[in-house]
């Protein structure tokens, strides 16, 4: 048993480091405006299975809608909350620095709310975001490269064990992203 734990936690560790390309950030504490949002949590474990969810996982800039902390879930939060991206009325409140989703699971069946996610950034500033029940997190918080994260559920922490370069954490934590699937405990 308790090898099949330490199993689990290794698994898990490996597949948020599996995003070290920058796309994904789990840490902090910090001042500044920051979202409630869904699920916290650690990423898949190397290869999802074929029912993951894919919704909203296309979104684009003027693609998909939705208002509030719990839209679009599972989609790249970033890609449409970053400057130039966004109405020009809309661009002083609405861009992100960090956002994602957190899942129940590894295929993304349903967000995780009341998760607690970490991000903390090169100067020591730490960002702690609670999920909403979508699963969605966000923070407008000047991070300053590299991020490193962890989520937290019930006491148990999943930290990434690599830092990337930006908090575009569901371009990475995707059915066929480099941790093979969802953001999830």
């Amino acid at each position: 048993m308790r090898h099949a734990l330490f199993g689990i936690w290794i698994a898990a560790g490996f597949a948020l480091a599996a995003c070290g390309d920058g796309k994904t950030a789990d840490t902090g504490s910090s001042a500044g405006d920051t979202g409630v949002a869904g699920d916290g949590g650690a990423a898949g474990d190397g290869g999802a299975a074929a029912d993951c969810n894919t919704d909203n996982e296309d979104c684009a800039p003027g693609t998909c809608g939705g208002e509030g902390r719990n839209m679009l879930p599972g989609s790249d939060c970033i890609a449409c909350h970053s400057p130039g991206n966004l109405e020009e009325e809309d661009e002083a409140d609405k861009w992100w620095s960090a956002a994602g989703t957190v899942f129940t699971d590894l295929q993304g069946t349903s967000g995780q709310g009341g998760a607690i996610v970490r991000i903390t950034d090169s100067t020591g500033t730490t960002v702690e975001l609670t999920t909403s029940s979508a699963g969605n997190f966000y923070t407008r918080e000047d991070l300053v490269p590299p991020l490193s994260a962890e989520v937290e559920l019930d006491g148990n922490v999943i930290s990434m064990s690599t830092q990337v370069d930006n908090g575009s954490c569901n371009a990475c934590h995707k059915c066929d992203g480099p941790p093979g699937g969802k953001l999830h405990p």
